[in-house]
């Protein structure tokens, strides 16, 4: 009623209409005349910022910045981007936020590939690459990528490559450039089939900057956005992770892992859940015996998972630290030999071995051969010198047997005559003749 009361002036009981009100009324009910609107050109915005730029005043970068990035949304395919990032560019680095400069630039680089003034914007990024100090170890392949890189004339493409330039960057500065550089592809391209990866890369991107709620429920979204998506299994597995390592909750996790079995039997990201529920029941519930069934399921069901190895080894740790059931361990072990030979694991599954029958078993012949056959499968292994040698100082200080410990020393000088174990063996046999 105010407003109406004002509209007709009722002043000493004679009504006298304001046509001020009525222009008010005209625009909420109508909107701004197209006159109006059209004063707000991308031309016009861009000679501000430009003369506004050129005043070089610090007082004005903080407002600059917003207003460059308020243009670039609202035009996001203006002629002028390239130069409006190059100039937010220069800000940050007038300000010292370098990584924000490095990723202004690279955005010019990748979503105005035919700018005219390109070079400008590849000699800054060269510039600032080359003196970074956070980016040294980055600069070889960053400096060959922007060399090599491949850019057409689909904004789509060049910001879906951004975008996956900037996480493989992996700077903490930048986490929230990239959200909201993911945000504007989702805005801009709501029906490319590339949104759901880009959703996940945010939750990614939240996860590594500490926010697990966020990223938790950036794993919900994706689940109700998108319930047929191929990506799922992969979305369950990050998400029990999440719940495992970071939120704390091992039985939210085991529920998630269950159902991605259940639900994605065929994936592979089901072995990989598989795995991670025997190593929760073995780490977070102290269930041992149930972590052996579940590790023993996932070997029989995935064998050829890379992981299986691995699986084998805690099954024989578990039966020998927590259990004292050393022979049932031995088996597991000489089950990784059996199985894999090739596996990196085996030399450990051989030195696991010896130490049983060493330490828990007393038995020093079959720990010496146990650390012999190290040198025999894995010649290339590190300690593979050191464990021959042991295997030959294991006979003669438990078993005093001079003569087995003599053809072990032997076989380090054949094997490894160039490693420092070997002038060791040297000596003990020299010491043997000189006693005979």
């Amino acid at each position: 009623m105010s407003f109406l009361h004002g509209a007709w002036g009722m002043g000493h009981g004679v009504r006298h209409f304001d046509p001020y009100y009525l222009l008010v009324v005209c625009i909420l009910l109508f909107g701004v005349p197209d006159a109006a609107r059209a004063q707000y050109t991308p031309e016009r915005s861009y000679q501000f910022l430009e003369e506004a730029f050129t005043r070089n005043e610090k007082d004005l970068r903080d407002y600059l910045i917003r207003d460059i990035d308020d243009y670039l949304v609202t035009f996001p395919y203006s002629p002028y981007g390239a130069r409006l990032l190059r100039m937010l560019g220069k800000i940050h680095e007038q300000e010292g936020r370098e990584s924000k400069a490095i990723a202004a630039y690279l955005k010019a680089f990748y979503l105005f590939p035919q700018d005219p003034a390109g070079n400008e914007t590849t000699s800054a990024l060269r510039r600032m690459i080359a003196t970074e100090k956070k980016y040294a170890e980055k600069r070889s392949w960053l400096d060959e990528y922007i060399t090599t890189v491949t850019l057409d004339s689909s904004r789509a493409n060049n910001l879906f490559r951004y975008l996956n330039l900037l996480i493989r960057i992996h700077d903490d500065d930048l986490y929230p450039y990239t959200l909201e550089n993911a945000r504007e592809f989702i805005r801009l391209f709501p029906g490319d089939p590339r949104v759901p990866e880009v959703m996940l890369r945010t939750a990614q991107v939240h996860r590594d900057a500490g926010e697990h709620q966020i990223a938790d429920i950036v794993y919900l979204k994706f689940k109700m956005l998108f319930p047929v998506s191929p990506l799922l299994p992969y979305v369950l597995y990050e998400q029990g992770l999440l719940h495992y390592q970071k939120l704390r909750d091992p039985g939210k996790a085991l529920e998630i892992f269950n159902r991605l079995i259940s639900q994605y039997p065929d994936s592979t990201r089901s072995g990989d859940a598989m795995f991670m529920i025997a190593e929760i029941r073995e780490e977070k519930q102290n269930s041992y015996l149930q972590a052996i069934d579940d590790y023993r399921k996932f070997v029989d069901t995935y064998p050829q998972h890379p992981k299986a190895a691995e699986a084998l080894m805690r099954i024989a740790r578990l039966k020998k630290d927590k259990l004292n059931l050393y022979t049932e361990a031995i088996e597991a072990l000489q089950e990784i030999l059996a199985k894999y030979p090739e596996n990196p694991r085996g030399a450990e599954a051989l030195e696991e071995i010896a130490d049983i029958y060493k330490s828990k078993l007393h038995d020093y012949r079959e720990a010496a051969a146990a650390l012999a056959d190290i040198a025999e499968r894995y010649p290339a292994y590190e300690k593979a010198p050191e464990r021959l040698y042991d295997a030959g100082a294991l006979c003669e200080r438990e078993l005093d047997d001079r003569q087995l410990a003599m053809h072990y020393y032997e076989m380090v000088l054949i094997k490894f005559p160039g490693n420092d174990r070997a002038k060791d063996a040297a000596k003990r046999i020299e010491k043997f003749e000189r006693e005979r």
